[in-house]
C-alpha cells in the first residue's frame, strides 16, 4: 500500500482541547490544526472559500493577528447549545497570506508550543 502524498508546505500540529481564536474580531473560533502556513478551524458559522478574513491565534500576550484566506469548508456535525438549541458546526481550512518576518516567528513559537504541550499530554 502507497503513502498518501503529503500536500501541506509545513508540519501540522493537531489541537485537542479546542484553543480559541478569533476571526474578523468578534466570530470565536477553535483550532483543530495549526502550522506555520495555516489551519483548520471549527467554528458554528460557515466562512466560505476564497474569503479573506483577519484571524487572531492565543487571543492576549504572546498571540498574533493574521490575514488569512479561506481554501475550503465542510459542515460535520453539530452540538448542543447551552440554551438547548443545536448549531451547525463547521471547519474551515485557512491559508495564511502576507506573513511578516514577526508573524513567522511568533507563528512558529505558537505550533513549537502546541507540539510540545501535545507530547507532554496537556493539549
Amino acid at each position: 500500500m502507497t503513502k498518501p502524498v503529503e500536500r501541506r508546505q509545513a508540519p501540522r500540529v493537531a489541537l485537542i482541547g479546542r484553543p480559541g481564536a478569533r476571526v474578523q474580531d468578534t466570530l470565536v473560533a477553535w483550532l483543530a490544526d495549526l502550522s506555520t502556513t495555516g489551519a483548520r478551524l471549527t467554528l458554528t458559522q460557515e466562512l466560505h472559500p476564497a474569503t479573506s478574513i483577519t484571524l487572531e491565534l492565543a487571543p492576549g500576550p504572546g498571540g498574533c493577528r493574521l490575514a488569512a484566506r479561506v481554501i475550503w469548508t465542510a459542515t460535520y456535525g453539530s452540538e448542543q447549545a447551552p440554551e438547548g438549541e443545536r448549531h451547525a458546526l463547521h471547519q474551515s481550512g485557512v491559508a495564511f497570506v502576507g506573513v511578516t518576518p514577526e508573524q513567522q516567528g511568533t507563528l512558529e513559537r505558537l505550533v513549537d508550543r502546541f507540539r510540545r504541550e501535545r507530547a507532554s499530554g496537556k493539549g
